[in-house]
Protein backbone atom coordinates (compact mmCIF):
# COMPACT_ATOMS: atom_id res chain seq x y z
CA UNK A 1 0.00 0.00 0.00
CA UNK A 2 2.89 2.31 1.06
CA UNK A 3 4.12 2.04 -2.77
CA UNK A 4 0.94 2.64 -4.06
CA UNK A 5 0.08 6.07 -1.80
CA UNK A 6 3.76 7.18 -2.87
CA UNK A 7 2.74 6.75 -6.47
CA UNK A 8 -0.47 8.34 -6.31
CA UNK A 9 1.40 11.08 -4.30
CA UNK A 10 3.59 11.68 -7.62
CA UNK A 11 6.87 10.87 -5.58
CA UNK A 12 8.65 9.66 -8.62
CA UNK A 13 11.59 11.92 -7.73
CA UNK A 14 12.51 10.34 -4.48
CA UNK A 15 12.70 7.08 -5.78
CA UNK A 16 12.81 5.09 -9.20
CA UNK A 17 10.19 2.43 -6.97
CA UNK A 18 7.49 5.44 -7.14
CA UNK A 19 7.10 5.48 -10.61
CA UNK A 20 4.61 3.50 -12.61
CA UNK A 21 7.46 1.06 -13.98
CA UNK A 22 8.01 0.79 -10.30
CA UNK A 23 5.00 -0.26 -9.24
CA UNK A 24 4.47 -2.36 -12.02
CA UNK A 25 8.00 -4.18 -11.31
CA UNK A 26 6.78 -4.79 -7.21
CA UNK A 27 3.68 -6.05 -8.48
CA UNK A 28 4.83 -8.50 -11.05
CA UNK A 29 6.96 -9.74 -8.40
CA UNK A 30 4.95 -10.89 -6.03
CA UNK A 31 2.98 -14.46 -5.78
CA UNK A 32 -0.80 -13.95 -6.48
CA UNK A 33 -2.65 -16.46 -5.27
CA UNK A 34 -5.54 -18.11 -7.46
CA UNK A 35 -8.82 -17.36 -6.79
CA UNK A 36 -10.46 -16.93 -4.40
CA UNK A 37 -8.43 -14.49 -2.46
CA UNK A 38 -9.70 -11.85 -0.03
CA UNK A 39 -11.70 -9.24 -0.91
CA UNK A 40 -9.62 -6.34 -0.46
CA UNK A 41 -6.89 -7.72 -1.84
CA UNK A 42 -8.52 -8.31 -5.06
CA UNK A 43 -9.77 -5.49 -5.43
CA UNK A 44 -6.99 -3.60 -4.62
CA UNK A 45 -4.81 -5.51 -6.90
CA UNK A 46 -7.61 -5.53 -10.10
CA UNK A 47 -7.56 -1.25 -9.80
CA UNK A 48 -4.27 -0.81 -9.54
CA UNK A 49 -3.34 -3.45 -12.81
CA UNK A 50 -6.16 -2.29 -14.39
CA UNK A 51 -4.40 1.34 -14.63
CA UNK A 52 -1.07 0.06 -15.30
CA UNK A 53 -2.09 -1.34 -18.29
CA UNK A 54 -4.31 1.56 -19.66
CA UNK A 55 -1.17 3.71 -19.05
CA UNK A 56 0.49 0.95 -20.54
CA UNK A 57 -1.97 1.11 -23.58
CA UNK A 58 -1.54 5.31 -23.50
CA UNK A 59 1.14 6.91 -21.53
CA UNK A 60 0.17 10.27 -22.31
CA UNK A 61 -3.00 10.02 -19.79
CA UNK A 62 -1.16 8.86 -16.61
CA UNK A 63 -1.70 11.42 -15.00
CA UNK A 64 -5.76 11.17 -16.03
CA UNK A 65 -5.35 7.23 -14.86
CA UNK A 66 -3.74 8.29 -11.44
CA UNK A 67 -6.46 10.93 -10.48
CA UNK A 68 -8.97 8.36 -11.18
CA UNK A 69 -6.90 5.55 -9.76
CA UNK A 70 -6.69 8.29 -6.46
CA UNK A 71 -10.52 8.59 -6.87
CA UNK A 72 -11.72 4.98 -6.87
CA UNK A 73 -9.65 4.28 -3.97
CA UNK A 74 -10.84 7.30 -1.96
CA UNK A 75 -14.40 6.11 -2.72
CA UNK A 76 -13.82 2.66 -1.13
CA UNK A 77 -12.26 4.21 1.58
CA UNK A 78 -15.76 5.96 2.44
CA UNK A 79 -13.35 9.28 1.88
CA UNK A 80 -15.19 10.09 -1.31
CA UNK A 81 -19.13 10.40 -1.49
CA UNK A 82 -19.46 9.83 -5.56
CA UNK A 83 -18.97 6.83 -6.96
CA UNK A 84 -16.64 7.36 -10.06
CA UNK A 85 -18.55 6.08 -13.00
CA UNK A 86 -15.16 4.03 -13.94
CA UNK A 87 -15.40 1.93 -10.54
CA UNK A 88 -18.66 -0.66 -11.58
CA UNK A 89 -16.98 -1.54 -14.69
CA UNK A 90 -13.16 -2.54 -13.64
CA UNK A 91 -15.05 -4.04 -10.37
CA UNK A 92 -17.63 -5.93 -12.51
CA UNK A 93 -17.07 -9.77 -11.58
CA UNK A 94 -16.12 -10.47 -15.27
CA UNK A 95 -13.61 -7.52 -15.58
CA UNK A 96 -12.72 -8.49 -12.00
CA UNK A 97 -11.74 -11.98 -12.88
CA UNK A 98 -10.08 -10.86 -16.36
CA UNK A 99 -7.35 -8.27 -14.62
CA UNK A 100 -6.63 -10.43 -11.72
CA UNK A 101 -5.63 -13.62 -13.96
CA UNK A 102 -4.34 -11.00 -16.55
CA UNK A 103 -1.85 -10.31 -13.35
CA UNK A 104 -1.17 -13.52 -12.20
CA UNK A 105 -0.14 -14.72 -16.07
CA UNK A 106 2.38 -11.51 -15.99
CA UNK A 107 3.53 -12.23 -12.66
CA UNK A 108 4.09 -15.89 -13.46
CA UNK A 109 7.54 -17.18 -13.31
CA UNK A 110 9.61 -17.08 -16.75
CA UNK A 111 6.65 -14.66 -17.99
CA UNK A 112 7.45 -12.79 -21.72
CA UNK A 113 5.86 -9.49 -20.05
CA UNK A 114 8.58 -9.58 -17.40
CA UNK A 115 11.14 -9.79 -20.30
CA UNK A 116 9.01 -6.97 -22.06
CA UNK A 117 9.53 -4.47 -19.59
CA UNK A 118 12.66 -5.08 -18.62
CA UNK A 119 12.67 -7.38 -15.63
CA UNK A 120 14.00 -10.88 -15.06
CA UNK A 121 11.92 -13.19 -16.22
CA UNK A 122 12.22 -15.04 -13.02
CA UNK A 123 12.48 -13.77 -8.82
CA UNK A 124 15.45 -14.77 -7.20
CA UNK A 125 13.21 -16.51 -4.78
CA UNK A 126 11.53 -18.40 -7.85
CA UNK A 127 14.99 -19.54 -8.30
CA UNK A 128 16.01 -21.01 -5.07
CA UNK A 129 12.74 -22.63 -4.61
Amino acid sequence: MYRLQEYLADRRGIDAEFTLPGLRGWMVSQPWPELPVPQRLECLSVLVWSAICQVDDAPEREGEVRHELMLQLEFLEGGHIEQPPTLAQVLSETARTAIYQDLRAAANPGSMRRATWGLPRFNAADKRA
